[in-house]
């Protein structure tokens, strides 16, 4: 979406290029998962890594392993467990990506984690910082 792509250029201006970006993802099989909004295009647009790979990705065993560990931790984070953004951090995730799709209530969940930071909502979409004790307020300690 036109959101989208204001999204991405924000992230491209804000993130390192190293900067890997959890993104939604679905199981379409137990362990091949596939992006599920415009996060997915990060890669191809700005060269950022993001938490899922491409629905090739079983063609090279150990990104596929990778990818499908990322992907389920990404869910669980999202959904029900903060203390698994922690753990994605220490991996290197430093943004969670919502396009304009996204569930607004997942907005409003993850903006009261203690694990992440709001930097960007714009029609739609949201791009968190996951920044481990920091919190919703920005300052140490949530």
């Amino acid at each position: 979406t036109p959101a989208d792509l204001r999204a991405l250029r924000w992230l491209d201006e804000t993130a390192p290029p190293e900067a890997l970006v959890a993104v939604r993802s679905t199981f379409w099989l137990p362990n091949a998962p596939h992006g599920v909004d415009a996060g997915t295009w990060i890669p191809y647009l700005i060269r950022r890594p993001v938490t899922v790979g491409p629905m090739i990705a079983n063609l090279q065993p150990q990104f596929a392993n990778w990818a499908t560990e990322m992907s389920r931790r990404v869910q669980r984070a999202s959904s029900q467990d903060d203390a698994e953004w922690v753990w994605l951090w220490k991996r290197g995730v430093r943004y969670a990506y919502l396009g304009a799709l996204a569930d607004p209530a997942e907005a409003a969940r993850l903006a009261l984690s203690e694990n992440l930071v709001l930097r960007y909502a714009d029609g739609g979409v949201f791009i968190f910082e996951v920044n481990p004790g920091v919190g919703a307020d920005g300052k140490n300690g949530g």
